[in-house]
């Protein structure tokens, strides 16, 4: 696996924006605000990212060809466990998934981002919850903890880890 991760420069924004709507259309299916299908998806703090020295927006790389993306920020959403940054978003494009590429860039990330790491899945994105936790526990060897918090009508399973 040849997957360079690179903070996305200002002029790649809409390439990482057209990962992000894919992304948003896929976790369609677990919102439980029903956005309707016809309805364009809004990321208010995308813009963020380039403007604000805590958001981080990363894209993955292999062989040129964006495969993904990260975006790294220090909005936690489970306050008592003290985390100084997290995952807001992780996609991986469907084609490049299943073959370890997520589980190693996510584990990079930790790498490279040394901290208390928050990351949060809905409730209804088995799939999500699956892959963080084989992630966190291979990474952390089972140090970690984890809760389920409520935020605006949506249920949230939340990990925290040192990296």
């Amino acid at each position: 696996m040849n997957v360079q991760i690179e903070i996305a420069k200002a002029t790649e924004k809409e390439a990482l924006r057209i990962l992000l709507t894919a992304y948003l259309s896929e976790l369609r299916q677990y919102n439980t605000d029903s956005i309707p299908e016809h309805r364009p998806i809004d990321y208010p703090y995308f813009d963020q990212y380039w403007l604000e020295e805590e958001r981080i927006p990363l894209l993955f790389k292999q062989a040129g060809e964006n495969i993904g993306f990260a975006l790294l920020n220090d909005f936690v959403l489970c306050p008592p466990f003290d985390a100084t940054i997290s995952m807001a978003e992780f996609y991986i494009l469907p084609a490049f998934r299943k073959k370890g590429i997520g589980l190693a860039l996510a584990q990079r990330i930790f790498k490279a981002y040394p901290g208390k790491w928050e990351i949060r899945e809905m409730e209804k994105n088995i799939i999500s919850q699956h892959f963080w936790s084989k992630v966190i526990r291979s990474f952390t060897r089972g140090s970690f903890k984890e809760t389920w918090i409520s935020e605006e009508g949506n249920r949230f399973l939340v990990q925290v880890f040192e990296s």
